[in-house]
């Protein structure tokens, strides 16, 4: 079955749950991807951008982790929530759930991005300042991708723990120490070629 390219990103739904809730917190999180494979079922995706940018200049994004070494259980005080509803959704379409680690790098002009890398424009204000800057940031591509599995969430634990490791999972087969980006990208598009079946057909 046939299906669009993906475009530019659109923040616009962002922009508009924001406006929408006003200053009420949000308890909705955002599926990321979410296909439907002959054999696995209902395959969910979430992926994970590794550390971000240094409050001293150049405010460059973190290069400091291997894409291996990050893990959910080190920031389960600050997206339990999130990790959980998705864990629940994942349960309730009994499917799968994979945590994909990635790393991004920034540049002060498009020049600056890799031939082979999609600059997306972005504006920041550095810390102590007013005045904003146009940047492009862009996939990592050298740092690869590391994809894990869930195989359950300790639903007991409390979100404000910082000790708790409450996540259990274990990398893909292909993925013991992370995936170089080819290996990863022809992983991720036989996954999504084999998901291309009309979801008319579900049931």
């Amino acid at each position: 079955m046939s299906s669009k390219k993906l475009a530019k990103e659109d923040a616009t739904e962002v922009l508009f749950v924001k406006e929408a809730l006003g200053d009420d917190p949000t308890f909705g999180v955002n599926v990321e991807r979410l296909l439907n494979h002959p054999e696995m079922g209902w395959v969910l995706f979430e992926f994970l951008k590794l550390g971000g940018p240094f409050s001293d200049p150049p405010y460059k994004w973190r290069d400091r982790l291997d894409i291996h070494a990050s893990h959910p259980n080190n920031y389960w005080h600050k997206n339990g929530r999130k990790f959980v509803s998705l864990w629940q959704l994942t349960k309730a379409l009994d499917g799968v759930l994979f945590l994909v680690n990635y790393s991004v790098r920034e540049a002060e002009s498009e020049d600056g991005v890799p031939d082979d890398c999609i600059p997306q424009p972005y504006i920041r204000i550095p810390p102590g300042t007013d005045e904003e800057e146009k940047v492009y940031y862009y996939i990592a591509k050298d740092k690869g991708a590391h994809v894990i599995q869930v195989n359950d969430i300790d639903l007991s634990a409390d979100f404000n723990d910082y000790d708790a490791e409450p996540i259990d999972t274990q990398p893909i087969p292909e993925s013991g120490n992370g995936m170089d980006w080819d290996e990863f990208s022809t992983w991720f598009r036989k996954i999504n070629r084999e998901s291309s079946s009309d979801p008319r057909d579900l049931h």
